[in-house]
């Protein structure tokens, strides 16, 4: 019973290290196309608020807003200046 409590967990750990692997080679391939394109694309549901949704003014707004600006200027500060 030990012994298989045992493999089950030297498994688990094995995979969740090869799906964490796999994970970052994505993100850095996402990086790496923001970076040659020097555009960021992002998506947001509209009239979900406070996430995000269309203001009175037509202009995108909420915290998915905040958030992609942000990333956007953490990228840009660290990399195109």
């Amino acid at each position: 019973m030990k012994n298989r409590i045992f493999k089950t967990l030297v498994a688990s750990s094995v995979l969740l290290t090869f799906v964490a692997s796999l994970s970052t080679v994505y993100a850095k391939g996402r990086l790496d196309k923001v970076m040659e394109s020097k555009k960021l694309t992002v998506g947001a549901r509209e009239g979900a608020p406070p996430f995000g949704f269309v203001n009175e003014k037509g202009e995108w707004v909420g915290w998915s807003m905040d958030l992609s600006k942000a990333i956007h200027q953490s990228i840009e500060k660290k990399t195109w200046n």
